[in-house]
């Protein structure tokens, strides 16, 4: 990624993003965001590179939910018979 992003950038990464996607643990989905998003480019693109360059993102958007699901054919009581699976917001 180059830094700074640029509004055109973000514009054709959003539009080219799928918006059939699941929503994260904050329950918003892709589709919400990239609305929000359309609706002043310029400005999420400038608040997106200034949280990079501060370093700075939200403690909830750094959060990952995580959801073992049991592998096939394993003894469910090894650990090793689960598969992490990271849910994070969108």
């Amino acid at each position: 990624m180059n830094f700074p992003v640029i509004t055109q950038e973000a514009k054709t990464v959003m539009g080219d993003m799928d918006i059939n996607k699941s929503p994260g643990p904050d329950g918003l989905t892709f589709g919400v965001i990239r609305e929000l998003f359309f609706l002043d480019p310029a400005w999420f693109t400038e608040l997106f590179n200034d949280c990079t360059r501060q370093g700075v993102f939200p403690d909830y958007r750094k959060t990952a939910k995580v959801i073992l699901t049991p592998k096939d054919g394993k003894c469910l009581i090894e650990v090793s018979a689960y598969r992490p699976i990271c849910i994070l917001p969108t």
